[in-house]
């Protein structure tokens, strides 16, 4: 079987390898949605007085199965407040993917702006007081998740296209060669 000629075979191959970078899109435009419908959620939220208990930038290490091991830095900021007389804690910067750079100075600039002890306000859920956040604004991991998937869609549209359009070439050249 030539498969240059059977372009049922080349579709099924084509989705066959499209199929992972289909449900990594996937996966990604959810969470991309989910962070959008919490963010417009949260504009409508209460806001309480908060204190924050830490705000460090924590580095964290990974090593990968060639043991390459790379180094991101993550801003994290604990707070407390109260609703009600009931006093919450919460850690929660931004909705959206936790993200980490490679370089401390992203994150530290994040971290300085909620000194220890110093008085911020919390935005929280008045149905579930538990749920909140500092800032109510898209996290700029939507943007890198969005980037990533206008890059996959475009490279399996463009693949995709250059293999159909490619097969028809192809066997039009393979036509002409004689056997």
């Amino acid at each position: 079987m030539d498969l240059f000629n059977d372009a049922n075979m080349g579709g099924a191959i084509f989705a066959i390898t499209a199929l992972p970078f289909v449900i990594i899109v996937l996966i990604f435009v959810i969470i991309i949605l989910r962070a959008r419908k919490q963010t417009r959620a949260s504009q409508s939220w209460s806001t309480a007085s908060g204190r924050v208990l830490a705000a460090y930038n924590e580095r964290r290490t990974t090593t990968d199965s060639n043991g390459s091991s790379g180094t991101a830095y993550y801003p994290v900021v604990h707070y407390e407040y109260s609703v009600n007389g009931r006093r919450y804690e919460g850690n929660r910067i931004r909705f959206g993917m936790e993200m980490g750079r490679g370089s401390p100075k992203w994150g530290q600039s994040i971290v300085d702006s909620y000194p220890t002890g110093g008085l911020i306000p919390v935005y929280y859920d008045p149905a579930d007081p538990s749920k909140s956040v500092l800032d109510r604004e898209n996290s700029s991991s939507n943007r890198v998740l969005g980037c990533i998937v206008i890059g996959i869609v475009a490279v399996l549209a463009i693949t995709g296209a250059f293999m159909f359009v490619g097969q028809g070439l192809l066997s039009q050249v393979m036509n002409l060669v004689p056997h």
